[in-house]
């Protein structure tokens, strides 16, 4: 694998430049972002005030407009199926650039290929960072029985509409590829997230949790969209 992506890096890079001919000019000053997000905590009934601040990098423009452009040394995809855990990593920071700058992409340039995330108005991208920032109080609150790798192997299942219901557990667990999707989703967590194997020991532990579902989708559903 190693070796394959070192023989791809020329390649990438080449991408990359293409890019850059694109959007040469990078975004100075770059885009400062200041946002307070209110959050009412279960149990309780006054929101708590949570300031998102940062400024944010690979933001370049030209003739075509701007973009957020990333370089990266890891596959987004393998055939078929997207590598969510490196795609979600940009996320917060591509919805956080649609607050100063709507309507911008963000590109990701990796050995197989480039992603491009589209821009979207700064009202949509207002209501999902602010729900990002709800789950991120929860789970500074609780662990969060959810990890990247089983919300998208459900919406990868039944690519939802975003108002569509979904099934409930029981009925999913009856789907045999679904459950082989989680199942090896589960068998990596040892590797990838043993503070969760803590808390949550075993798959059926997941499946247990009334917000397994609600928080897979809260979390990743408007990626995934």
């Amino acid at each position: 694998m190693r070796q394959q992506l070192l023989e791809r890096l020329p390649e990438t890079l080449g991408d990359y430049r293409q890019q850059l001919m694109r959007f040469p000019q990078p975004m100075q000053p770059a885009p400062s972002i200041k946002h307070v997000c209110q959050v009412v905590l279960p149990n309780h009934t006054d929101p708590i005030a949570i300031t998102l601040e940062d400024t944010l990098d690979n933001i370049y423009q030209g003739d075509a407009g701007a973009a957020r452009l990333v370089l990266l040394t890891s596959q987004i995809h393998q055939g078929d199926s997207w590598h969510w855990t490196q795609i979600t990593r940009h996320w917060p920071a591509h919805l956080a650039l649609q607050l100063a700058h709507p309507d911008t992409p963000t590109l990701l340039v990796s050995p197989n290929g480039t992603l491009e995330i589209p821009g979207i108005p700064a009202e949509k991208a207002t209501t999902w960072l602010d729900g990002l920032i709800q789950q991120w109080l929860s789970a500074m609150q609780a662990p969060l029985p959810v990890y990247p790798t089983f919300a998208f192997a459900v919406l990868d299942h039944l690519t939802p509409a975003p108002d569509t219901p979904w099934p409930d557990i029981d009925t999913l667990q009856e789907d045999i590829k679904l459950m082989e999707a989680w199942e090896k989703a589960f068998g990596t967590l040892s590797q990838r997230s043993p503070l969760t194997l803590r808390e949550l020991p075993t798959l059926e532990a997941f499946f247990a949790c009334d917000d397994f579902l609600p928080t897979c989708r809260a979390l990743y559903g408007d990626l995934h969209h």
